[in-house]
């Protein structure tokens, strides 16, 4: 990827992640409206101490104006924060960073032991927003929020990583399966010959149709009267799930 700083190319190969594929920055149009919004009511709170004539109201009205001015300032070096953060997508891994180049997490897809990468529905009187989140938690037990703030094209880093650290972690959790009969993803537990929900159990022969959507998992089992449906919210490492699904001839339809 051209344009990318020489620092963090370098970082990408001395760590045998490869080439950098791609750079994610945050959305901070929020941010910036906040700063405004705080810069507004400290000149209207300026203007009405001028003419607030009362010892009283004048101390509480410039009380009002440097409030608004210390959050304004806040909001101005925080906006300035998060336009200079960004996320690299590596062939191998992940580089977060700070100021561009400032290195804060250096994370091979085998690093991320749990992927959590869900869609919040909101209702309200408008209509229903729909929001991405993504949550990682490291080997070591550092969490990440890959969406806090929102990333632009933060659905498209979330999959990629979901994905890349999926396949990577697919051995292991093969080995696993194996060595101890189980394998447990929130309220699912997949066993050798099938899988298991608070429902109850059925063997991958007897599942007709795994269905992926954003809010939710749905799984038809021959004979049953209604899916076994669970919140995506719920699952742990979802796409190793799939993964294991299809490798025993079950391989969702996906409308995410």
């Amino acid at each position: 990827m051209s344009g990318l700083p020489d620092s963090i190319e370098d970082a990408a190969r001395e760590n045998g992640f490869g080439r950098v594929e791609r750079a994610f920055r945050p959305t901070y149009s929020l941010s910036v409206t906040s700063t405004l919004i705080f810069l507004g009511f400290a000149v209207i709170f300026g203007f009405a101490t001028t003419a607030v004539t009362a010892t009283v109201g004048i101390v509480v009205m410039g009380g009002l104006t440097g409030a608004a001015v210390l959050l304004a300032g806040w909001g101005a070096v925080d906006t300035r924060r998060l336009i200079r953060r960004r996320f690299y997508l590596c062939d191998g891994g992940l580089l977060a960073a700070e100021d561009h180049t400032r290195l804060t997490h250096v994370i091979a897809w085998n690093d991320i032991a749990e992927v959590w990468r869900y869609h919040l529905r909101m209702y309200s009187e408008s209509g229903a927003t729909t929001m991405h989140r993504c949550r990682l938690r490291l080997a070591d037990g550092t969490r990440i929020n890959l969406e806090k703030p929102p990333l632009v094209d933060g659905e498209d880093l979330g999959e990629q990583v979901e994905r890349r650290s999926a396949s990577a972690r697919l051995p292991q959790v093969l080995a696993e399966l194996e060595s101890a009969g189980r394998v447990e993803f929130g309220p699912l537990t997949v066993t050798p010959d099938g899988i298991a929900s608070a429902g109850g159990y059925a063997s991958f022969s007897d599942i007709a149709v795994v269905r992926l959507r954003r809010v939710r998992l749905k799984i038809w089992i021959r004979g049953a009267e209604k899916p076994v449906s669970v919140q995506v919210r719920r699952v742990p490492n979802l796409w190793v799930l799939l993964l294991l699904l299809e490798r025993n001839g079950l391989p969702a339809e996906i409308d995410r």
